[in-house]
């Protein structure tokens, strides 16, 4: 059974996932503005690349900090 704890996380996690699309639809749009100004071809795939680095980068960390906070006595 669901708890609200579960709720909580399920919920931030959707969120999370939002805010990330959220902020590569801003960065593509500026991207491809700039590329039109210059007259130049937006290279959106080095684009995707940086994000999803970033996304698994700073997801890494947040597993680590959780592994640690349960290691040093968390909330069980």
């Amino acid at each position: 059974m669901l708890d609200n704890f579960d709720v909580a996380l399920f919920l931030s996690g959707i969120g999370d996932i939002l805010i990330w699309c959220g902020i590569y639809f801003l960065y593509a749009k500026a991207h491809i503005r700039n590329a039109e100004k210059n007259g130049s071809e937006p290279e959106l795939k080095k684009l995707r690349i940086v994000f999803v680095t970033a996304f698994l980068i700073t997801h890494i960390f947040y597993v680590w900090i959780g592994f640690e906070v349960v290691k040093w006595g968390g909330p069980d």
